[in-house]
């Protein structure tokens, strides 16, 4: 369920310019159910028990993960090359992060000043991986 200021499709109801003061109920993946969120504010994302992500919201910079940047109003699964299971996710305003079964990290979305940490200045529409420097 979510409330609030739905202006961004955040609400999962089906429009982008609404307020609700009410609970509504967020459009469930059909093949899995969500067992975690994670609300950016101006985008939220779902980890569901099969360790797929769903994004919906604010997508201009990438921020959903679907490659395209735009502002789905229903979850939108993201998008990745291979068999990925993730396990946790983090949504900030304008990205998310997620780490994966086997420990790995990747991130998507507002990355112009390095917030992707892929040791690029730049934009990113899809979950991409993050090397993590090794201990000394």
């Amino acid at each position: 369920y979510c409330f609030g200021f739905g202006k961004t499709g955040i609400m999962s109801n089906g429009g982008i310019h609404n307020y609700n003061n009410t609970t509504t109920l967020v459009k469930q993946p059909q093949q899995a159910k969500f067992k975690s969120i994670a609300d950016g504010g101006i985008d939220v994302c779902g980890l569901t028990n099969i360790g797929s992500i769903y994004c919906w919201g604010y997508g201009v910079h990438g921020e959903i993960g679907n490659k395209d940047n735009n502002w789905p109003d229903i979850p939108t699964q993201v998008s990745v090359k291979s068999k990925i299971t993730f396990t946790q996710i983090s949504t900030s305003d304008f990205g998310s992060c997620a780490l994966t079964n086997t420990g790995n990290i990747y991130c998507w979305g507002y990355g112009i000043d390095g917030q992707i940490g892929n040791g690029l200045n730049k934009n990113v529409n899809i979950p991409t991986p993050i090397s993590i420097p090794q201990d000394k």
